[in-house]
């Protein structure tokens, strides 16, 4: 089924988009295609450019429908899950649940990797596309005042930290971040950091409050967070703000 989907793409590619002639068969070849059952050989025929357009710069250029179809050389089915499960295990992890439970190609956690961010620059830039289009319709009048009205965002992180011997405690949280305005990166806007730890500091919000009115931020003004899967990070931003905050979760460090 797989090989005749593949080949009905190419055939309904081949003729020209300007002309609708056939294109000119240049020649065949074979591409190893990962799929959720294991892998499969498909052909990809190559097109010349058509004769319409000999005076233009696609003169002489090689046309494969089905190479531009599949750039990741998988289905999207198998790079959905290879992404999902990226996105929450590790990707080491990752490699070994598909290994055991598919009959899909062997995949390694390199593979898994490159694919949970092909995937997740896909949805970011959908992401990105789609505020564009909502912004210019809101605010096409005023664009030069939406371009200076950028929320902050905070990015932050903690760990815990083994104490010396003798403390009162065995180890203690420690969190570190910085805040900057949402397309304003340095040197244009410089970036405020802060660090503090949870056990010692006696109004840790306070000191992220700090930072916050350092890059313009007034109250009630919406603020993007970006963290791991830890809940007490975004909650300690909210703390420190006491409005709306956005929590975009950072799989670079959650995996």
């Amino acid at each position: 089924m797989l090989c005749g989907q593949v080949s009905e793409h190419a055939a309904h590619h081949r003729p020209c988009a300007a002309c609708g002639a056939l294109q000119p068969f240049k020649d065949r070849r074979t591409r190893r295609l990962q799929t959720l059952f294991g892998t499969v050989d498909v052909e990809a025929p190559r097109f010349k450019a058509c004769r319409c357009r000999v005076t233009t710069p696609m003169a002489g250029v090689t046309v494969s429908p089905v190479c531009a179809l599949l750039t990741a050389r998988c289905t999207p089915e198998l790079e959905r899950v290879q992404a999902e499960l990226g996105a929450r295990t590790s990707f080491r992890d990752a490699a070994r649940i598909l290994e055991a439970l598919l009959p899909a190609s062997p995949a390694n956690q390199e593979g898994v990797r490159i694919r949970t961010h092909a995937v997740a620059l896909q949805l970011e830039a959908a992401d990105r596309q789609a505020a564009a289009g909502i912004t210019a319709v809101r605010n096409a009048p005023d664009k030069a005042a939406a371009a200076d009205e950028r929320r902050p965002v905070v990015m932050l992180d903690g760990a815990y930290i083994r104490a010396v011997p003798g403390h009162q405690v065995r180890n203690f949280e420690a969190v570190c971040g910085k805040v900057e305005r949402e397309g304003q990166a340095p040197p244009r806007q410089p970036t405020r950091r802060f660090a503090l730890v949870r056990s010692v500091a006696e109004q840790p919000h306070a000191l992220l409050r700090a930072a916050l009115q350092d890059q313009g931020w007034q109250e009630g003004d919406a603020v993007t967070a970006i963290s791991d899967g830890d809940p007490a990070l975004p909650a300690l931003v909210r703390s420190a703000t006491g409005g709306p905050v956005q929590h975009i979760l950072d799989w670079f460090r959650a995996t």
